[in-house]
């Protein structure tokens, strides 16, 4: 190969953006495999497609698209402490540091949230083993939205999408999402972190939308 170095850059390259393809598949899976042993015993189905409109802020003038971001940035945590979002408590607020600001700036910045139910075969295998649907056709199966009878949901409708990971892998940031009738939902940024034993917990929230 007449340029050995930049063969060996390249296959460097590949192999740690597999790496971290790999990480945020263990941290999403670690994450809900931790929601759902400490939440409240809703019936759950998770959605499994991309998201396209959170973070949508195209119609917004550059300068007030960089305004509203910063501004959203900045705005306090929820401070978890390791517990479930979900379980209904009152929260302190805490402020972000700068590195976290930079972590949800950058998030914003993703055209798309991937749905990690799509992305992760652990997460299709959890959730087999906990007896939870997913996919599209469930999704439909249990909403208001498409069985007019219904005036809620018949199951809880959630997601989750891949993380984005920090510079030294120990944290990350992930959306997520439940739904309970078509006007009764929240969306949230969680940030999770990776403790000496592998588990991602926890430790921060931000809501992102309520309907």
């Amino acid at each position: 190969m007449r340029y050995p170095i930049l063969a060996a850059l390249l296959i460097a390259l590949v192999g740690c953006t597999a790496g971290r393809a790999e990480l945020k598949c263990d941290a999403a899976t670690s994450y809900l495999s931790h929601e759902l042993s400490n939440t409240d015993d809703e019936e759950l189905v998770y959605g499994s497609l991309d998201d396209e409109a959170t973070f949508n802020l195209v119609g917004l003038a550059e300068a007030d698209r960089v305004k509203a971001v910063s501004e959203f940035a900045e705005e306090p945590w929820f401070d978890l402490k390791g517990t479930s979002v979900w379980q209904g408590e009152a929260f302190d607020e805490i402020a972000k540091t700068p590195d976290e600001i930079r972590m949800v700036r950058k998030l914003f910045e993703e055209p798309t949230s991937a749905n990690a139910v799509t992305r992760c075969s652990e997460i299709s295998t959890l959730l087999q083993s906990r007896s939870i649907a997913f996919g599209e056709s469930a999704v439909k199966s249990v909403s208001a939205i498409e069985n007019r009878e219904l005036d809620a949901h018949s199951k809880t409708i959630a997601d989750i999408y891949l993380p984005i990971l920090s510079d030294d892998d120990r944290s990350a940031l992930l959306l997520v999402s439940r739904s309970w009738a078509p006007l009764a939902g929240v969306g949230l940024i969680i940030k999770i972190e990776r403790q000496t034993n592998g588990e991602w917990l926890p430790t921060r929230a931000q809501q992102i939308w309520v309907s």
